[in-house]
This record gives C-alpha cells, structure tokens and sequence, in this order.
C-alpha cells in the first residue's frame, strides 16, 4: 500500500558560501612566480652592458578572476536544517615558471603563467562538475531503490489487510453433474465483487480498479455501493460528494475514517467531533487535529482561538499574542458564565483576539494571490485548517501528539493527508499580535505547497517547490500580499547561490529540460539548495511576462488533467528551442537586481 505524502517539509536553506582557498593560494604562487622573474631579469640587466634602445619593463600585477566569494554574513534561523556545504577542492600546485632568457621574453612568462592559472581553474570546474554527476547518480540509484522497496511493500500489503475481513475462497467450485463417480470437472465462477474490494483499492490508491468495483456495486444494487461511491469521491477530490456518501458509523474502519477527513476538509467541524467521541477506535492524530491543541487544557477559551477567514478558505486556530495565563482566564472566565451568555462573551472575545485577525486576513491574501496568477475562478471547496502557536514549546508538544517526528530545526510543516499546516512564531511582529517577516514568509511557502494539493495531488519538485519559493519572499501589506520579491545578494539567499552557479563560482545548475523532467528523488539527493535556487529562478523568469505567466498556467492546467512531466515539458515548452530558452532564463538571472 502506499503510504501518504511525507508530513513535514524541510526546505534546504540557500548554501553558505564557503571560503574558497583556491584562488588566493594561486594568485599568491602566481605573485611570487612573477617576483622571481623580475628579480632574474633586473640582476641579468645589472650585470650585462646597457643595450641601446631597450624599452623599460612595466611591473605586472598577476592576474586575478573579475569576481571572488563574497564573505557570507550570519544565516538567519530558517525553518530547515543548517545546509551543507560543498567541501571545497584541495588547491593544486601551480608549475614553477622558467625565467625568460631575454628580457624580451618578459611578456611572454606573464601569458603562460596566466595560460595555467586559467588550465587549472578549468580542471577545478571539471573535478566539481564530475563530483556532482557522481552525487547525483548516486542519489537516482538511491531514489531507484526507495521506490523498487515502495512497490515490493504495495505488493506484500493486501494480505495483512484481507487478514482482518472474514475470508472468501478465491473462487467457488461447482462439480458437474453425472459426474460423482468420476474425476470431477471444476467449473471456476469468479466471487461477486464487495466493499472489501473497493476499500483495498482505496488503500492502494488504485482508481482504476475502486472506479470498477464502485460500479459493480451500483449496478446490482448493492447495499454498500453509497460507500464505495464515497471513496471515490474522495480520491477525486471532491470531498463535499464523499462526506455525504461516506457514513461515520460503518462497519469498515477505513470508510469511517474518510468520512471524518471529508467532515473536515469540509468544514463540519462539529458533526466530526460528536462523530469521534463515539469511535474509540478512532485515528488519534485525526483525534487530536479535530479539537486542537488548546482543548484539552481550556475547551471555552479554546472557541475564542479559532475562527474560519473572511472568505472561508481556512480555518485558523492561535494563541498568537494571548499568553497562557491570559487563556486560563478567560477559559474560567468563560465556564462561570451561563450557557445563554457563553456564546457572546466567546464571540466578543474571539473579535479581540488581534492575532486571530491577523493570520485569518493573512491567509485569505495568499488565497488571492495563487488565484490570481493561475487564473482560478472557482472558490476552493476544502476548509484546510491552519495552526499557529505562539510558543515552541507547546508547537513541539502538538507535533509529538500528530506523530511527525523530531522539530527540533522546523518552524512549520503541512501534512498533506489531514490538510493541516502547523507553525510557530520564533520573533516578534512588527506589533504585538503580528506575524514576524520570517514566520510569514515560511508559511506563504508552505501554504501554496497546501493550496496546490487542492488542485494536483503529485507536482512535478521544480514547480512545487520553486512557486514556493516564489511566492515564499514576499511582504504582507495592508490589502494584499506582494509576492515574487528578489531576496539580496549580500548573504546567502536564493540569488546569491544562483549567481555563483551561473558564474562559475560553485556547482554547475542542471540544465533546464533535466530539471523540469527531475523526480523528488534525484532533486533532493544532490545539490538541494541549488536545485530549489534554479526553480525559483525560473519560475521568477516565467512569471514576470506575460508570455511566461501563460506557460505557467498551461503547465498547471496539464497537472490538473493528469500529464505525465516529461510530456507536459514537451507539450508547454516543445515550441521554444532549449538553448534559447536556457540563454533567455540565464541572462534574466544575471540582471536580475534585489
């Protein structure tokens, strides 16, 4: 079977950049190299008699690259791991210059020395060059091998899960009559299709096959077809269809547990609770994601911490600028009250609540603003809920409870399979109440990775991941949100690290038609931070014309209907030659100013 989409995302933060050794070791061996032949040449003309009519010799300064590392200044925190560094190549000695026998000659050890200094800084592109080749076919061999143990688990998984149904013989056997006394003739009758089969399919994400039992099931009449229409429904999206057909009080647990993701993704938030508190058998982490994490300790202040958007496409839960004793206040507060009286003292509570307004208007805008660039005109049909905590403690404490493992280096994650985006705030906002830039950028990234999934349940990683990032750098005004901002060139950041690829100073980026067609495994395996630098960057080059922006909407609308990357590349891209396309991105990188 296979498993859902992993749960927490881990951008690789832009590459330091490291200090290269290299250059000044040459430059310096260089230097001394040109010392030693003047210093010959000046004791050969101190010695030999004047010649008539021989020019001075000018003092040659040894050559150096136009552009050199910058020193990076200090990484701010990020949401990822501290990035790897590339280690960088031991310098090779440089051969020693032989001294010019003529002064004459001068000219000509300054060109050969500058002839191997340009020879050995070519061999260093090439040795990086052939190490990241290596890395990145290691990493396909890698991604080759996950993915032959994923289908070898998908093929061993249906026998433990027909394990806890009653079992039914493969076939029934029907002997002929007449025939009692001789070798009997079998018959096979194929077994009348069940629920049993629509939900295994559901399991294994096999739509082909759940579309076929769903219809058996409908043709016959058959009592459970409602339930295999729901699950259905449900792998197609259409999550308001699966939440009415689904029941939450099947017999089948996987059928329960659908309609309770439906229930949510739809915004019956109540009809799920009451659902829950009557199955103890119930997913836990769903459980857990139904409440919230602050109802446990406070279930009336808990009412006041959550609110759906203006325009209903989130439902936002915070604690943002509310400090625990505050909570524990209002939450006494709230239980002395009388029933007829609570719902008003929650509401006028929840208008105050200036961090809950301030994350509900927030997402709403980067709503508007996937939207706008791909053209929707339909309001989304999913209500994912968003979670922001104003403590790392209590962040950590609720990421245990959904089961995604260590956080100890993430500030928020999205867990496609609940539609849930998860946060923290690390800083301050520029108000109480407010947002950092940093938390907010974090969870623009993350929020689009949630808004495509609405529309495409697998993208390609460059166009996942670089439309993150794209609208990722961006800055939360009054009335809407400014995206696709270029981040500075002063420490490491998304343009620093393509810069330096693009001249030479670092690793070689993919070529574009390599990147587009890329799989999740080789685009993290090698290079991440480089790979998520060249999709931003191209996706920041397809977006700023007009003509760019419709390719970027046709590549989106050829997701949506299910093309395969490689063909889709063909289809959007086929019509502008390659090596235009790469010189046309290239230049646009180089001019591209913070």
């Amino acid at each position: 079977m296979k498993t859902s989409p992993r749960r927490t995302r881990r951008r690789p933060a832009p590459e330091r950049r490291p200090a290269d050794l290299t250059l000044p070791i040459v430059s310096g061996c260089t230097a001394v190299a040109l010392s030693a032949v003047v210093g010959a040449l000046w004791v050969t003309h101190r010695t030999a008699p004047a010649a008539p009519n021989v020019p001075a010799v000018a003092a040659v300064e040894p050559a150096t690259p136009e552009l050199t590392p910058r020193e990076p200044a200090p990484e701010p925190v990020r949401v990822v791991p501290e990035p790897v560094v590339e280690p960088t190549p031991a310098p090779q000695p440089v051969a020693e210059p032989q001294p010019a026998a003529e002064s004459g000659g001068l000219e000509q050890a300054v060109a050969d020395l500058q002839a191997q200094l340009a020879a050995l800084q070519a061999e260093e592109r090439r040795e990086a060059e052939a190490r990241r080749e290596a890395e990145e076919r290691a990493a396909e061999e890698r991604a080759a091998k996950a993915r032959a143990e994923r289908d070898a688990r998908a093929e061993r998984e249906p026998a433990p899960l027909a394990a806890s149904f009653p079992r039914r013989a493969p076939s029934d056997v029907q002997l002929s009559p007449g025939l009692d006394d001789a070798l009997p003739e079998r018959t096979a009758v194929a077994p009348s299709l069940t629920l049993l089969d629509a939900v295994l399919a559901f399991r294994l994400e096999d739509d082909a096959e759940l579309t076929r039992v769903s219809r058996a099931l409908s043709e016959r009449d058959d009592p459970d077809a409602a339930s295999a229409r729901g699950l259905v429904a449900f792998r197609e999206g259409d999550f308001a269809a699966a939440s009415e057909l689904l029941s939450s009080t099947a017999e089948d647990a996987t059928v329960r547990d659908a309609s309770y993701r439906a229930g949510l993704f739809t915004g019956r938030f109540a009809e799920v609770r009451e659902a829950l508190a009557q199955d103890p058998d119930a997913d836990p982490v769903l459980r857990t994601l139904a409440w919230g994490p602050f109802h446990a300790e406070t279930p009336y202040a808990a009412q006041a911490l959550e609110r759906l958007t203006p325009k209903g496409h989130y439902r936002v839960i915070t604690d943002l600028g509310i400090a625990p004793d505050a909570r524990r206040a209002l939450d006494a507060k709230l239980a002395d009250a009388s029933e007829r009286s609570r719902d008003s003292l929650i509401a006028r509570a929840r208008k105050k609540h200036a961090g809950l307004e301030h994350v509900a208007r927030t997402m709403d805008k980067a709503y508007a603003a996937y939207d706008k660039l791909f053209g929707i005109r339909r309001a989304g049909e999913v209500v994912p809920t968003v979670y922001v905590f104003s403590d790392k403690a209590a962040f950590a404490s609720f990421s245990q409870a959904l089961q995604v493992g260590s956080t100890e280096s993430v500030l928020g994650f999205y867990m496609p399979r609940y539609r849930v985006l998860v946060f923290y705030e690390q800083g301050e906002g520029a108000r109480p109440g407010e947002l950092s830039h940093e938390t907010q950028e974090t969870l623009m990234h993350e929020t689009f990775h949630q808004w495509l999934h609405l529309y495409v349940k697998d993208a390609p990683p460059w166009f996942n991941e670089g439309l993150a990032e794209y609208f990722g750098i961006c800055e939360l005004q009054r009335s809407r949100l400014v995206y696709g901002l270029v981040p500075p060139l002063s420490g490491p950041s998304r343009l620093s690290n393509m810069r330096d690829a693009l001249l030479g100073l670092s690793s070689e980026p993919w070529p574009l038609a390599r990147l587009l067609t890329a799989e999740q495994g080789a685009f993290m395996g090698a290079h991440p931070a480089l790979n998520y630098a060249q999709s931003w960057s191209f996706a920041h080059y397809l977006a700023s014309s007009k003509g760019g922006r419709d390719k970027l909407r046709a590549y989106f609308n050829g997701l949506r209907a299910g093309r395969d990357g490689a063909a889709l590349f063909e289809e959007v891209f086929g019509d502008v030659p390659q090596s235009a396309l790469e010189q046309s991105w290239r230049d646009y990188v180089l001019r591209l100013k913070p």
